[in-house]
């Protein structure tokens, strides 16, 4: 059995290291922000700056897996559209990430 918790700690490490998105970055990001089929994502980046970053396929099955297999064990608003969340289904801050 995989841990939701698990497939979403992979699914990030594989998006920093596939991609280089900063941290702040990541846990801003939306679902729709994530465009699979295009391999790329959308982010704000320092002052808001738009960025398009490319994303490896390596990257996108494993956010996929978080996606199918994950989130929805974790998340508890299912209006809430933060693509990683934390252990009580609200988005990760910056200090939870730094402490997994």
């Amino acid at each position: 059995m995989v841990l939701p918790l698990g497939l979403r700690d992979r699914a990030m490490l594989e998006l920093m290291y596939g991609t280089g998105i900063r941290v702040t970055e990541m846990l801003n990001l939306q679902i729709e922000d994530l465009h699979a089929m295009a391999g790329f994502l959308r982010c704000f980046g320092k002052g808001r700056k738009e960025r398009i970053i490319p994303v490896n396929q390596t990257s996108i099955d494993w956010i996929q897996r978080y996606l199918t297999r994950g989130r929805n064990l974790i998340v508890k608003n299912h209006l809430e559209r933060t693509l990683f969340l934390n252990a009580h289904g609200r988005p990760m801050t910056r200090q939870a990430f730094l402490r997994f």
